[in-house]
């Protein structure tokens, strides 16, 4: 494993696994959502997210963590694996309410002065709502790893689906020892 994708859901531990690949492995790290989220929770123009990842993945050894549609293509190109996260709605979506009760309480800044909001928690419309976006995104995030299974995006690219942190666990104790 030299480039990898670690892609899931909110909660789905996508950066606490590549943080650790990055470290046991040697590898430089890329969270997607640092690069997105601008001050104000503004994004990041999409030419512009799309050439930071771009340079990015130009290297040749290095870890992401995110799965935004506007750079798959660039980083799943250039990917030698891709470790899919896949632990259920309903534990992910607990996950991240506990996360951003814990982030609000702390008033924890996540990336470029950006904090979350108790509008966070719940929301009529999913996009100021990362628990609703959640529960939401699971099921277009299986249908993903599905066709990824199906058809990885190149012949040397190896798809890994993670179901539970056990299986977590395991792959990193195989492939990452640390």
């Amino acid at each position: 494993m030299q480039r990898v994708a670690v892609i899931g859901t909110s909660g789905s531990g996508k950066t606490t696994l590549a943080r650790t690949l990055a470290g046991r492995l040697d590898l430089a790290h890329l969270e997607l959502d640092a690069v997105h989220h601008q001050p104000g929770w503004q994004p990041l123009d999409g030419d512009a997210f799309r050439a930071r990842v771009g340079a990015f993945c130009a290297g040749n050894r290095w870890v992401t963590c995110g799965k935004y549609a506007a750079v798959r293509s660039i980083l799943f190109a250039r990917a030698d694996t891709i470790v899919c996260l896949d632990h259920g709605r309903l534990r992910q979506t607990l996950r991240v309410a506990r996360r951003t009760v814990r982030r609000l309480v702390a008033r924890e800044e996540l990336w470029n002065g950006n904090r979350e909001t108790w509008r966070s928690l719940w929301w009529p419309d999913r996009e100021g709502c990362i628990v609703r976006w959640t529960w939401d995104d699971v099921p277009r995030a299986r249908v993903l790893f599905a066709e990824l299974e199906a058809h990885p995006p190149g012949p040397r690219v190896r798809i890994v689906r993670l179901r539970g942190f056990a299986e977590v666990r395991a792959f990193l104790a195989e492939e990452a020892p640390a």
